[in-house]
């Protein structure tokens, strides 16, 4: 075949994947390395290359003759090829490394002489490498074979203790190895991390040796960024000297489309990971491409649906936000993917590089899914505010959230406190949150806000328990540059608030004289009085203190979770005020229905006993049962009251004392003593009919233990 002919058919070939680092890091690992045992890795290299020579039709003559047959780049088309000449590499580097495991006990120097042929030949065969591999493979092997010969040149280098080449070898192999791994999965970046941190005693000591400035004070990232920007790139000549085809794999590396140039050697994150994710004045750097359009995506989008202040637009509410939540579950969804995959990566290669990763991806998640929550919160506050401004409420106007009985001027309600419509039988292949929302839709105006209030409460301790999982997770140093423990505080004060809120609101509505439940109205006040809002005050007053610094330039999640938690120890002031007026409110309506009950003589029987029993509330609250709230739900068993009968109002609390009934059952019998009684066992058994003495019982027994018995 002629050269013309075998370069055709090598251009017709489809370019050789091979994934360097993967297949030489599980070979150290099974066969040897994990021991630091190098002779048992030697010894696998060399029985394992006969192997694929044999496979690849490439052995090198007979156990009589031998022959000399080299890869080369005319005959390299399959990944066989690739893994003989890595082999090779591989066997002389494992000698090098045993001679020097042999010379640090004996210092004898035929064995350091000995470890630097061993480490040519391995050098030259990592050349032979990255130069056939740069013909027949793609660019993601290519550049990875580059970078193995890079990595053996530089340990050789370093025992010549030629300090500038052995720097700029490590260097670029670390270059390199970095863009492969920003560009690759999790599992290949940590191998390329792996790479890395085993140059870093080579960096550090080349870059000392060199007269480095600042050597002794950097990082290894930070030596490897600095000397490569300004003593690599600016003088190629010497480099090119040094280092053969630097000028075509820096080529190569841009072509890759893996360039990181733009961070500084005083980035605390590693530069590797080149998608930033900006949340709570802080960032979290990650390498999943994918994650991060994603994440441009969904704060453009709900960028669109929110206006200056953070609130949501009319318009947008049963679009853009809905289509913004979708986007950001699904965020949720490929951090969720990437933190198992990462997990899978750090289990097989361990490095700090990945450990930083896998807690990056977590904190991506519970970024999706604060924001998922807060959408639905101020969605849900954004309703229940509008509600209040029509029918004019607020926390702290007392007057006209607790009217008195028969005023019709200062109830909480004008109209609306009564249902006028009925429910609509809702349609077979419904959807269950169409329903749910039509449901609600036909409340009546008070218990839709109660209900709102209830449902942004159910969801803050909903995300509150997925934080609490995830950053028990996440390490203090990833999980610090965006204040992530401050968000458990944030959410607890949040949902403290809003529990408050809702009681205030569901007291109010149980005290209206549609429905003169005072002693739920009293009970669900000194709830509050006594024990909701001193603990929500006091973790409002934490969260403040420790709270993230605001940002120049906030996002659109930023916005959104500032509006969740707007409130502060002011809000809370004001409505205790509020509490401690309604309190007398409901007092003089409880006692003044009371003292109505004994005026038209009806206090008999239960009537009676109810007056009584709003009386001694009021002499004793501490004799009245524990208060159990419910579900928030109208009462079933109004279905069938006569029409136009107000339904009830969602009962909450129930202040009955508890009843057992009799259920009949079977006696159950134990015998405590039965193990202190002797029983006479020679009755029994001659009941059961065994002989007790004599030859044949002994011959008997002898025969029943063989048998079993």
């Amino acid at each position: 075949m002629s050269q013309t002919d075998s370069k055709a058919q090598r251009e017709s070939l489809k370019e050789i994947e091979f994934d360097v680092f993967s297949y030489i890091h599980d070979s150290r690992q099974t066969y040897g390395l994990r021991a630091q045992e190098y002779t048992r890795y030697r010894r696998y290299c060399a029985h394992h290359l006969r192997t694929v020579r044999k496979s690849a039709k490439m052995t090198q003559g007979t156990s009589k003759a031998y022959s000399k047959n080299d890869v080369t780049a005319d005959v390299a088309t399959t990944p066989e090829h690739i893994e003989i000449l890595v082999l090779e590499a591989e066997r002389a580097w494992a000698y090098a490394m045993d001679l020097r495991e042999l010379y640090s006990r004996t210092e004898e120097p035929r064995q350091r002489y000995h470890l630097i042929r061993r480490l040519r030949a391995a050098c030259k065969a990592g050349e032979q490498l990255a130069a056939i591999a740069d013909g027949v493979c793609d660019k993601r092997t290519s550049l990875a074979c580059y970078a193995y010969w890079l990595q053996i040149r530089a340990q050789l280098c370093f025992e010549l203790e030629e300090w500038q080449n052995a720097l700029d070898c490590a260097v670029f192999c670390c270059v390199i190895s970095k863009q492969l791994g920003a560009t690759g999965s999790s599992q290949q970046q940590a191998l390329a991390h792996a790479v890395i941190e085993n140059l870093d005693p080579i960096v550090r000591l080349a870059a000392y040796q060199v007269r480095m400035e600042g050597a002794q004070q950097l990082q290894p990232s930070a030596i490897t960024t600095q000397w490569y920007g300004l003593h690599m790139k600016s003088d190629l000549g010497r480099v090119e000297g040094v280092i053969n085809g630097f000028a075509a794999a820096e080529a190569s590396l841009k072509a890759l489309g893996a360039a990181n140039d733009g961070h500084s050697a005083s980035d605390e994150q590693d530069p590797s990971f080149a998608n930033c994710l900006e949340w709570r004045g802080g960032s979290v750097r990650f390498a999943s491409s994918a994650l991060s359009s994603q994440i441009e995506d969904a704060e453009a989008l709900l960028l669109q649906a929110i206006d200056d202040k953070a609130l949501f637009k009319p318009d947008a509410l049963d679009t853009l936000v809905k289509d913004a939540s979708n986007l950001f579950k699904k965020i949720g969804k490929t951090a969720r993917s990437c933190v198992t995959d990462a997990s899978a990566a750090s289990a097989k290669v361990g490095s700090a590089a990945t450990d930083k990763l896998s807690s990056a991806y977590l904190l991506v998640e519970m970024y999706s899914l604060c924001v998922q929550h807060a959408i639905s919160v101020n969605k849900n506050i954004q309703q229940a505010d509008k509600i209040a401004a029509g029918l004019g409420i607020a926390p702290g106007d007392t007057g006209a959230s607790f009217g008195k009985s028969g005023d019709t001027g200062e109830t909480w309600f004008a109209d609306d406190i009564e249902e006028k419509s009925t429910a609509a039988s809702t349609a077979s292949g419904q959807k269950k949150n169409a329903s749910k929302k039509a449901g609600l839709e036909r409340l009546a105006q008070g218990t839709r806000m109660v209900l709102l209030y209830d449902m942004a409460r159910k969801s803050i301790e909903h995300l509150g328990a997925a934080c609490s999982k995830i950053l028990a997770r996440v390490s203090p140093s990833t999980g610090g540059s965006v204040y992530a423990q401050q968000i458990a505080d944030e959410i607890a004060a949040a949902s403290l608030y809003y529990s408050c809120v809702r009681d205030y609101y569901s007291a109010a509505l149980h005290a209206q004289p549609q429905h003169q439940r005072y002693l739920d109205s009293l009970a669900l006040l000194d709830r509050l009085r006594e024990d909701t809002l001193p603990r929500a005050a006091k973790a409002i007053a934490e969260a403040e203190s420790k709270q993230a610094p605001e940002r120049r330039k906030a996002s659109a999640a930023d916005k959104v979770w500032a509006q969740m938690i707007t409130f502060g120890s002011d809000d809370v002031a004001r409505l205790a005020r509020s509490v401690t007026k309604a309190v007398s409110v409901v007092h003089g309506l409880c006692v003044a229905a009371g003292d109505s009950f004994d005026k038209q003589g009806e206090a008999k029987g239960k009537n009676k006993a109810k007056a009584n029993a709003q009386k001694d509330w009021f002499s004793d609250p501490s004799a009245q049962p524990t208060m159990v709230p419910n579900a928030l739900a109208p009462d079933s068993s109004q279905k069938a009251d006569i029409a136009g009968r107000p339904r009830a109002v969602p009962h909450l609390v129930d202040l009955q004392s508890a009843e057992f009934a009799a259920v009949p059952m079977k006696p159950l019998f134990y015998d405590l003593a039965g193990s202190g009684i002797d029983f006479d066992m020679a009755a029994i058994e001659a009941k059961a009919g065994k002989p007790t003495s004599g030859a044949g019982s002994k011959l008997g027994s002898i025969i029943g233990s063989l048998w079993g018995r």
